[in-house]
């Protein structure tokens, strides 16, 4: 309130700088040259509402941002999956009730720990997103539930940035110093089984925190690819997390036409209800583990 009435306060004062000229010349010498009294009067205003104007866009960016805190009602889903959605300052008072930590080093884990972040947010749970090197064990203490989102490079290795919190806490000679008997945890892990290692860090961090006594929430959720079941799990995870609250799916379910070939009844002249057999045919090739019935 006091921006903006300084704001108002200067375009005031340019108004009356430039209009006092142009009232004087047009008492003095109205008759003389009307069209530069004019053309004052007209300076003055359009000076006001240009300040007025940059006052107003500025106010309107300002609104628009995504505050550090992933508040979601500050912007839209898109605006939180930006370069600008995550903070990287440490968590502000008061505390927040979830974490969310992100070991990535395509980005693929960042944005779903965005999306993870944004979807609790919603769902009326206080939840603040770093990554796994912004974490330290005095965070770690005070969270009662984390949520990890992290990938694997290498040959089982951490990412980038989360090689830090590994030195400093999952080392055995340091790791062995934390008890985290009241933090509840779960671990989506990103990889790809065409590997040996798949989500190998995934399960050396499972390994960890179960070590330091924290305590899962469900098991370890692994996503081979882009698997989308393995996501819709992760999300069911999530709901249960936020009360069975209802969540958007992140990526819709696809669905393929299939055709019945077949309808058999298995139980004729029962009184109870009619029971078939059906015989579907998919009406064309799909992959495997990605076939769906669509309805009709």
């Amino acid at each position: 309130m006091k921006q903006a009435g300084a704001i108002w306060a200067w375009s005031f004062m340019a108004s009356l700088i430039f209009s006092l000229p142009a009232q004087a010349a047009i008492e003095n010498s109205s008759m003389e040259n009307p069209a530069f009294n004019r053309g004052m009067l007209a300076l003055a205003i359009a000076l006001a509402y240009i300040i007025f104007t940059v006052w107003i866009f500025k106010r309107h960016r300002r609104r628009m941002a995504l505050p550090a805190s992933l508040q979601a009602k500050a912007g839209s889903r898109e605006t939180a999956s930006s370069e600008t959605a995550l903070p990287s300052s440490k968590p502000a008072k008061p505390e927040p009730s979830m974490l969310v930590a992100y070991a990535s080093q395509s980005g693929h884990a960042r944005e779903l720990a965005i999306k993870t972040a944004l979807s609790l947010q919603e769902s009326g749970i206080h939840t603040r997103c770093f990554s796994l090197d912004e974490v330290d064990s005095d965070l770690l203490q005070r969270i009662p539930r984390a949520l990890f989102v992290v990938s694997t490079t290498g040959e089982g290795d951490a990412p980038d940035n989360a090689r830090g919190f590994v030195q400093r806490y999952m080392h055995p000679s340091q790791g062995q110093a934390l008890n985290l008997t009241k933090l509840q945890y779960g671990i989506l892990g990103l990889g790809d089984s065409s590997y040996q290692y798949f989500c190998g860090f995934a399960h050396e961090l499972d390994g960890w925190l179960q070590h330091v006594h924290a305590l899962p929430l469900f098991d370890l959720v692994q996503v081979d690819g882009d698997d989308p079941g393995a996501l819709r799990h992760w999300q069911y995870q999530l709901g249960l997390l936020a009360d069975n609250a209802e969540m958007a799916d992140w990526q819709a379910p696809q669905y393929d036409s299939w055709r019945l070939v077949m309808r058999q009844q298995l139980n004729s002249g029962s009184e109870a209800g009619a029971v078939y057999h059906l015989g579907l045919k998919l009406s064309r090739a799909a992959p495997a583990g990605k076939r769906g019935i669509l309805p009709r």
